[in-house]
């Protein structure tokens, strides 16, 4: 099922042999580093996965942090607002000025103005959250993936040791040593034990 050189022929001519028994190797080393290369595509692929653990974990501390951010401006809001009350009594009394009434407004807008942001923040940081969640399909993908493609190499590097399917006598084996084999070259046939005329 793969194709290389041969490098042991370890039957001979109309020789008895047992199921799964070693007919023949074919140079493995190419396939031994597929295996190889496999894994490390797995080893990067899961450390993206990691790290797309750590992200989701850093959006979500982003998140409380706006939580954080919104309950504080919205307590600066609740100061602006009641010094905006003390401020407008004061004012219908005569005691404090229109210009010092018009910076407690401007502080109560300020205040606000906050409290959309901190909001606004918020939600860009649920997103991230979001954004990070979609990502991490694609890189559970990504590991499958390599997952399968190391699979594959290790069905190959296996192939690279023929073996008797089962029991019988095997005819001339006239493939030699150094021989270059492809997928369904004939190496030799198999003769079951049962005979027939």
């Amino acid at each position: 099922q793969v194709g290389g050189y041969v490098t042991a022929v370890l039957v001979q001519d109309f020789e008895r042999v047992k199921a799964g028994q070693i007919l023949v190797t074919i140079d493995d080393r190419i396939y031994r580093q597929r295996v190889a290369q496999g894994s490390a595509s797995i080893a990067a692929q899961s450390a993206n996965l990691s790290n797309s653990e750590q992200s989701r974990r850093s959006a979500e501390a982003q998140v409380q942090l706006q939580d954080a951010s919104i309950g504080n401006a919205k307590a600066q809001l609740a100061r602006a607002q009641a010094d905006m009350r003390r401020v407008n009594e004061l004012v219908n009394e005569g005691s404090v000025s229109l210009r010092e009434r018009d910076q407690t407004l401007a502080a109560l807008r300020q205040a606000e103005a906050a409290v959309r942001q901190a909001e606004a923040q918020r939600q860009i940081a649920l997103e991230q959250v979001r954004s990070v969640g979609v990502g991490r399909g694609g890189l559970e993908a990504g590991v499958a993936n390599a997952e399968a493609a190391r699979g594959l190499a290790d069905i190959d590097l296996q192939n690279t040791i023929v073996r008797a399917p089962r029991d019988g006598t095997l005819s001339e084996v006239p493939v030699r040593v150094g021989q270059l084999v492809n997928p369904g070259s004939q190496l030799m046939y198999l003769v079951p034990q049962r005979h027939w005329v």
